[in-house]
């Protein structure tokens, strides 16, 4: 599985590699990808205050009260999500995610969605996720192919 980390300004080694090893179809295909996901970071989410994480989907949900080391998801309080780094949700079965799934997840630095059943993401799931800088996600229906997100 590949995934894309942020780097230092300038030309990141995956873009000059990708873009050297691909045709003008699959750059076009790169561009949209990127376009699609900036829209996904750039679109405000709700806001976490009054959400809780009770009403977020059940193995976000799940994934966050186990990590957290309390019992009940009314438990889990909004110092403790800003203060989550890594969330790992890979294998769990998700066919969908709501757009407030990772409000108040300030501090994630590291997300895990691969093997899953997604196949759209709402607008804005990443917003307020500034130090997000490894996402890995891989659908499921890619086989062997490698997809950059």
């Amino acid at each position: 599985m590949r995934y894309l980390r942020r780097s230092t300004p300038g030309t990141p080694a995956w873009k000059t590699a990708f873009f050297h090893s691909c045709g003008e179809r699959s750059r076009h295909r790169l561009v949209l990808h990127l376009a699609w996901a900036a829209g996904l970071f750039l679109t405000a989410p709700g806001t976490a205050a009054g959400q809780g994480v009770c009403d977020r989907t059940p193995q976000v949900r799940d994934a966050l009260v186990e990590i957290s080391g309390v019992t009940t998801c009314e438990e889990v309080s909004s110092e403790y999500l800003a203060g989550v780094t890594s969330l790992q949700l890979q294998w769990t079965r998700i066919g969908s995610l709501q757009a407030h799934d990772f409000s108040g997840l300030s501090n994630l630095s590291q997300l895990e969605l691969g093997y899953n059943s997604l196949t759209t993401l709402p607008m804005g799931i990443f917003g307020g996720l500034h130090n997000l800088s490894v996402l890995k996600f891989r659908p499921p229906d890619m086989g062997r192919q490698k997809l950059l997100y």
